[in-house]
């Protein structure tokens, strides 16, 4: 890394990292520190303790909708754009392996598209010694899993096969999930890449169906807490819409995935699919992981386990998150005597409890918490067992009772039935086939969308159960603006009008709200010594109010400046500056009064290893090892806080 984005990142954040003496805790074991990053920085309106002195908010100006274009900085699909860099899987897979060489030597691309394929395959069929379908007896979280032979054929053959079949992926569309940035500014959303095989017809047409692979990563905040850390990224998203030439556009998104903004990691990085995130680290991120689409949907982990040496590399089978197992819907599974039974009363008795976030009037308020526990092992549009166990089929199936869960979902005008369809449409399953799950008979009930029209409706996915085609097209809102030959892939109904839209208005709240400097809590001090740090920053809050509000009456006196006016960027330099200088001046203060400050490097892109007992507790036995992986693993994510979302969401597509 050259000099200037470095010195630019150790001056962007301030430590997440141990006490001075302390060393952070051995990854795959407790981490001390983990609850003290997570309050290292406060919300924007501060902790009661520092609301004594104003906090140092400068005014922005306005970025009117007419600025975002929703085919540039939220949901790029354009063939020129995406053909103007290498994104392809070829490219993040290698991406990947260079990162997981550091710690475990000989991990290729070609190895780990190899072994995540062979997850499908049984272990008797398989090619690989990684996790298969049937292992724990077919099951993950308790559940049963699906074998896929058609997948798992994507992980046969030799090199040059596997190397030539991963070129058949192309990427067919980069995602900004700013919305999905965890509660409080933990993390700064999720930002994807979705590939696609097309291979023909969709199913019940005689062909075959699209293979998507979607790499969803979690981006850290480099001020993990502070809404402010995450703006750079957001601006970056928004400054697509500014630039007419895709060619522009694409080499400044392969930036952003593959070699990360000044003070960022790259998105691409293995530890932003893990179950782990980076809270050793850098705090508190999640997070992300790896899906599939193929007749199933599945969801995948990374983990570089080092319980052992060599350090192993896998890609992990995990529960589908935000699909509750569809038998808990049924009452006579709660009633009963069976494996699931206590799991299916608790998992109802959560839902009654979240009546009111599922019969939202709202359409983009409904949703409601499931237990990572209580998640399938996967998400399928028709029959995954021998029986039908769509949401509303079990729920319809069971018996009921005069004092049961039938009894009590019903909220206000909505009825029992509608619920669960409201309920269908937060999974997998609900939103890529809303014509079968939810929208049948009465529908969710009457909902607002984000352009206030109503409707009863869950919105559409495309004909073949995705919201973005693999198939190459002409879409008309390509070729209304200058989008190269206009050519790209063609988007579901929902996502054009109704998530869409919804993720450009949350876009705009962000761009449009105060610019606020991140106060410190220093939860990583004793009591003594953060009482200290907390009255020399609040004391440099106030030294520097005056020049604070000096800055922001020029801006509020410019408002209506537009974007290209050269004193409107000059301020706007001059807020970034003053901000930065603040921080500064802070930290040297604290220095000079003994509270040290351990820098971090935000951009180090040394992988966080796991150590697990699998290798140790399997007594030699390679596949109950991949066994005993994936259930650690699970544990990791069972353990950690339920994950909620800035916009109050529990929602993770």
């Amino acid at each position: 890394m050259d000099a200037a984005p470095r010195n630019l990142a150790l001056l962007f954040a301030l430590v997440i990292a141990a006490s001075p003496g302390q060393q952070a805790s051995a990854p795959g074991a407790p981490d001390r520190n983990r609850e003290a990053a997570r309050e290292y920085f406060s919300p924007s309106d501060g902790p009661a303790s520092s609301r004594l002195v104003a906090q140092q908010c400068i005014p922005v100006f306005t970025t009117p909708a007419s600025a975002i274009d929703a085919h540039r900085s939220l949901f790029v699909h354009d063939r020129s754009t995406l053909d103007a860099a290498d994104f392809t899987l070829l490219r993040t897979l290698r991406q990947i392996a260079g990162q997981v060489a550091a710690v475990s030597p000989g991990i290729t691309a070609t190895w780990i598209f190899r072994q995540f394929w062979d997850t499908q395959a049984t272990a008797a069929e398989g090619v690989t010694t990684g996790p298969h379908c049937d292992d724990q007896g077919g099951l993950v979280n308790g559940f049963p899993m699906a074998c896929h032979p058609g997948a798992a054929e994507e992980a046969r053959g030799t090199d040059a096969e596997i190397g030539s079949r991963m070129q058949q992926y192309r990427p067919i569309a980069l995602v900004n999930r700013l919305d999905l940035a965890r509660e409080g500014w933990q993390d700064c959303g999720e930002y994807r890449i979705i590939y696609g095989k097309y291979q023909g017809l969709v199913p019940g047409t005689g062909g075959k169906a699209d293979i998507d692979i979607i790499f969803e990563a979690v981006l850290p905040n480099p001020k993990p807490g502070c809404r402010d850390g995450c703006m750079p990224v957001a601006r970056f998203w928004k400054s697509l819409s500014t630039i007419p030439d895709p060619v522009v556009r694409g080499k400044l998104l392969g930036e952003f995935f593959y070699s990360g903004l000044p003070g960022f990691r790259p998105v691409v990085h293995v530890d932003h699919y893990s179950a782990s995130g980076l809270y050793s680290r850098l705090g508190s991120s999640r997070g992300g992981q790896i899906r599939t689409n193929y007749y199933f949907m599945k969801e995948f982990r990374t983990a570089i386990d080092c319980g052992s040496t060599p350090c192993q590399y896998r890609t992990l089978p995990m529960a589908v998150q935000g699909n509750p197992f569809p038998p808990l819907w049924n009452e006579d599974t709660a009633n009963g005597t069976g494996v699931w039974g206590a799991r299916a009363k608790r998992f109802q008795t959560d839902v009654l409890a979240q009546k009111s976030l599922l019969g939202s009037g709202n359409l983009m308020e409904i949703n409601y918490s499931v237990r990572l526990e209580d998640d399938a092992a996967d998400s399928d549009n028709d029959h995954i067992y021998a029986w039908d166990i769509g949401f509303y089929n079990s729920f319809k199936a069971a018996h009921g009772s005069a004092s049961g869960f039938r009894v009590g979902l019903p909220t206000g005008a909505l009825t029992a039935e509608q619920m669960v369809r409201r309920a269908a449409s937060q999974s997998c399953n609900g939103c890529h086939s809303p014509r079968v799950n939810v929208n049948g008979n009465t529908g969710i009930g009457p909902v607002m969308l984000p352009s206030g029209q109503t409707t009863q409706l869950w919105p559409d996915a495309l004909e073949a159960f995705t919201h973005v085609e693999a198939n190459i097209t002409s879409p008309p809102q390509l070729a209304e603006a200058v989008f190269g030959d206009g050519r790209g892939h063609r988007l579901s109904p929902a996502l054009l009008d109704v998530f869409l839209l919804n993720r450009q208005q949350f876009l705009l709240k962000q761009l449009n709200a105060p610019d606020c400097v991140c106060q410190n809590k220093f939860g990583f001090l004793n009591d003594k010594l953060a009482l200290k740090a907390r009255t020399i920053q609040d004391f440099e809050r106030r030294t520097f109010a005056s020049r604070f509000e000096a800055l922001a009456g020029k801006i509020r006196t410019n408002a209506s400046m537009p974007e290209a006016d050269s004193r409107r960027q000059e301020l706007e330099r001059e807020a970034a500056e003053l901000r930065a200088v603040f921080e500064a001046e802070v930290r040297k203060k604290l220095m000079k009064a003994g509270v040290m400050m351990p820098v971090f490097d935000p951009t180090d892109l040394r992988p966080q290893p796991l150590r697990l007992d699998a290798a140790r507790l399997s007594g030699g036995d390679r596949r109950r090892e991949e066994e005993l992986r994936v259930e650690e693993v699970l544990n990791l994510l069972r353990n950690q806080t339920p994950w909620r979302s800035v916009t109050g969401s529990f929602r993770v597509h």
